[in-house]
């Protein structure tokens, strides 16, 4: 038995418990609702899960297009009572939201679902699960960085995945060696790009050019 995985698990457990405390009764009905209702649906093909409000537009490239060019049901499983995820469900009805908090855990381990896309790794290592009910379904991690791939991630964080949605030259580098390193099964690996930069890039040809005739200075947090 891998002792330190536990340790690490029951951390992100005691964190899940420690966010119950923080609901409040009304988000606490709300989710038994949602839970409720994403397992009365049949047939779910698409899942997308997001750890919190914000996270939408790394996703919002591949929902859009899914949206635009097939007739897919898009069910987005939050984390976040206040995701925006919500408002613009009202505006697409194609679009299914539901909160699920503390009841991820179990919500994962009964997942029916053919596709499942998230951002956050370690999948089955920690308090995320594959699913117990079906063996097929292909689990798809898309980065919501386009940086290393293991400076910030533990060692056998993208495992269990079938599918990684890479960034950039310097990870589909890295995630190979990783594979010839550790042995590993060779997974999926699909050049997706960044579609948070190519949304940008989008927005800046389509702004209206300004001249200006004093210095301008660019101040950044990082």
């Amino acid at each position: 038995m891998n002792y330190d995985a536990l340790v690490e698990s029951k951390a992100e457990l005691d964190k899940l418990n420690a966010l119950s405390a923080k609901v409040s009764p009304e988000d606490k009905r709300r989710e038994k609702a949602d839970y409720k209702r994403f397992f009365s649906i049949a047939n779910k093909h698409q899942v997308f899960y997001s750890e919190k409000s914000g996270f939408y537009k790394y996703f919002a490239g591949v929902i859009e297009y899914l949206l635009a060019h097939s007739n897919l049901t898009i069910h987005y499983i939050t984390s976040d009572p206040k995701d925006a995820i919500f408002q613009k469900a009202e505006r697409e009805p194609r679009i299914k939201p539901y909160y699920i908090g503390v009841h991820l855990y179990h919500l994962m381990m009964k997942m029916d679902a053919d596709i499942v896309v998230m951002t956050i790794p370690d999948l089955d290592n920690f308090h995320i699960k594959c699913s117990y009910v079906r063996k097929d379904i292909e689990y798809i991690y898309m980065f919501h960085w386009i940086t290393s791939t293991y400076m910030i991630i533990r060692e056998g964080a993208f495992d269990h995945f079938d599918t990684v949605l890479y960034s950039g030259p310097c990870q589909i580098t890295e995630l190979q060696r990783a594979e010839e390193l550790y042995g590993t099964p060779k997974g999926n690996l699909v050049d997706a790009g960044y579609g948070l930069i190519e949304t940008l890039e989008q927005q800046y040809q389509q702004m209206e050019r300004q001249t200006y005739n004093c210095l301008q200075l660019l101040i950044g947090p990082s």
